[in-house]
């Protein structure tokens, strides 16, 4: 079948700011949003990233994520581009720490791009059963969720002379990586692994309420800016001007930022440290998921009265759902309101518990009876 197609490009037109993909993200409002991103913040993720982690033609690298999840696009086409070979995972089940290992070695996969809770269970597993790394493997990448520091050190105590680790930070909205840190400042005490310096071409500004530069140490939101940053949210026009705003500290003309909601600072030293958030977002398994459309999905539900959506963090962090029946409905079952759910959210935004409750507190209740 391959041979019979043609073997010269196609005759197309591409501009750099037409789509590439589209990719649907979580929405505060119980409507996800799709983000265009361009063929132009494409084009600049191959290379910066084909640079970054030096791919070549004899790297073999794994496609863990599915093509709805941006970090395919990062595993894919910086490859392609590069000449080298993509191996996709092949077992239906989502992978394990000793099957990961297992499947890198008999693939003899070099490039591995793994969400930060797989990486944990791996480097937990070295506990239970050590065992040398694939000899083919010469670079991790781990992202998509906070990175744990006592999971680097142990890395690094059971892998003294590992091969290169880059801990990664992104958002779809600035097509998959910005910033990278190899982890290699990490203080024996330190609370957080940095997200470190921005790739080649890319912007990342600490700013303050006003808008202008936070000075270093000081907490502020963190812009992401550069050829990366994506056209803007599909037929939200409204959503769009709000969280891409115009970079009054870039030469190009018509250059923006996107407006990440984290909270960060920069170091005396150059590098980025991230520090949560301030609104409801949250990240589950490297997804990001706003608890408001989850709870908005929970309350179109006709026995449902009120909800308050968390995080439980007993193991794995994962969603609970705290739920006000009707007064004249019978109990409400957890089974019953995840089958509802599952028609509407997809299976990463399920809450694993549901709790039945009389009541919520409301935000005056409880400064009442903290007074």
């Amino acid at each position: 079948a391959l041979a019979s197609q043609p073997r010269f490009a196609p005759d197309v037109e591409l501009r750099g700011e037409q789509a590439a993909y589209v990719l649907y993200t979580s929405g505060s409002t119980g409507a996800p949003k799709g983000v265009v991103v361009p063929h132009r913040a494409l084009a600049h993720l191959v290379d910066s990233a084909a640079r970054r982690y030096q791919l070549d033609a004899g790297d073999r690298v794994l496609q863990l994520s599915s093509l709805g999840f941006d970090v395919a696009a990062e595993e894919i086409f910086p490859t392609l581009a590069a000449g080298g070979a993509i191996v996709p995972w092949t077992k239906s089940d989502p992978a394990s720490a000793a099957d990961l290992s297992a499947f890198v070695d008999r693939n003899q996969i070099s490039v591995v791009n793994l969400p930060a809770p797989l990486w944990h269970d791996w480097v937990a597993s070295l506990s239970e059963s050590p065992s040398p790394l694939p000899p083919s493997l010469r670079l991790v990448v781990v992202g998509g969720d906070e990175v744990s520091p006592a999971s680097l050190r142990d890395w690094r105590r059971a892998y003294p002379s590992a091969p290169a680790w880059l801990h990664a930070y992104g958002v779809i909205e600035a097509t998959v990586t910005s910033t990278v840190d190899d982890g290699a400042t990490l203080s024996p005490d330190a609370a957080r692994v940095l997200i470190g310096r921005p790739l080649d071409g890319v912007t990342a500004l600490v700013l303050d309420a006003a808008g202008d530069p936070a000075l270093a140490g000081q907490v502020g939101e963190l812009h992401l800016g550069g050829l990366g940053v994506a056209r803007g949210y599909l037929d939200r026009p409204g959503l769009t001007a709000e969280r891409f705003v115009p970079d009054r500290f870039a030469a190009r003309p018509g250059a923006r930022l996107y407006r990440t909601g984290d909270r960060a600072r920069l170091l005396p030293d150059g590098a980025l440290e991230l520090l949560g958030r301030d609104d409801q977002q949250v990240k589950l398994a490297g997804h990001r998921v706003e608890l408001g459309e989850v709870e908005a999905a929970l309350l179109s539900h006709p026995s449902v009265d009120d909800v308050a959506v968390t995080v439980c963090r007993d193991g794995e962090p994962s969603l609970c759902a705290y739920v006000v029946a009707n007064e004249d409905d019978d109990p409400l079952d957890g089974e019953a309101l995840r089958s509802f759910l599952a028609e509407r959210l997809p299976g990463y935004m399920l809450p694993r518990i549901f709790v039945p409750v009389a009541s919520l507190p409301l935000a005056e209740e409880m400064l009442e009876g903290a007074a």
